[in-house]
């Protein structure tokens, strides 16, 4: 069942979003010149281990991560081509977890090469304490999803027959609307994502304006300092 589960959620999962890892390989490694590829990894996982906000980040990361991958099991076992995972109800307890744990840790693959490379560099650098958050938190993350997919299995046959509450108002949604609802319902994850990198690339950029703005006057200050200064005392002992 575990290879089947593999050939089936884990590389599906893998193919669909195949634009999303391209980008992040890109970002970890095109954007640098070749030889100066194991620097820049070591700056970022140093960056990630060595304050508060590096690490928050990191976590944050994971756990935007672990989410969409929550979300793409939820979306899959909601569907007809996937109700023989159902079957895994009737396996032990134990047996389901391990089942999930090992399908998580197959997705998680990214996720599991940085952790055992922050992890080292932590212990490289006597950074303890970020290396012991690293794996609680990653530990956390994994165990965690396994318990939601087995809950959301097990407990399957539970439905629930409550009928939403209708008022009678209906609302025809306008024709330009539809990407918006589609992504609002379908992709709320990818949405939040985009308007998290969005808010980050833009406060770079008004960061980098500011600073450009403050070089550019602090100069013209200085220059028109240098220009007309002399000439105002010149002017002064002149009257003299």
């Amino acid at each position: 069942m575990l290879k089947l589960l593999i050939n089936s959620l884990a590389k599906e999962f893998y193919q669909q979003h195949a634009g999303f890892f391209l980008v992040g390989i890109y970002i970890l490694f095109g954007v640098v010149e070749p030889s100066q590829l194991i620097g820049y990894q070591k700056a970022l996982l140093l960056a990630g281990i060595s304050s508060p906000v590096g690490i928050a980040i990191v976590f944050v990361s994971w756990f935007l991560y672990a989410t969409k991958v929550h979300f793409f099991i939820k979306q899959k076992l909601a569907s007809a081509k996937y109700n023989f995972i159902k079957e895994t109800a009737a396996l032990k307890k134990n047996m389901q977890l391990k089942m999930w744990l090992r399908l998580y840790f197959t997705i998680l693959i990214p996720v599991i090469i940085y952790v055992f490379l922050l992890i080292g560099l932590s212990i490289k650098y006597s950074l303890f304490i970020s290396a012991t958050c690293i794996l609680i938190v990653f530990s956390a993350l994994i165990f965690g999803l396994s318990w939601l997919t087995y809950q959301s299995v097990t407990l399957s046959f539970l439905i629930n027959e409550r009928e939403p509450v209708r008022f009678g108002i209906k609302f025809k949604k306008p024709f330009f609307s539809w990407p918006l609802f589609h992504l609002l319902k379908e992709q709320p994850l990818m949405l939040l994502m985009c308007k998290l990198l969005s808010f980050v690339f833009f406060k770079a950029m008004a960061v980098d304006v500011c600073r450009c703005w403050l070089r550019y006057t602090y100069i013209i200050s200085c220059f028109i300092g240098i220009c007309f200064v002399p000439c105002g005392f010149d002017f002064y002992f002149a009257k003299i």
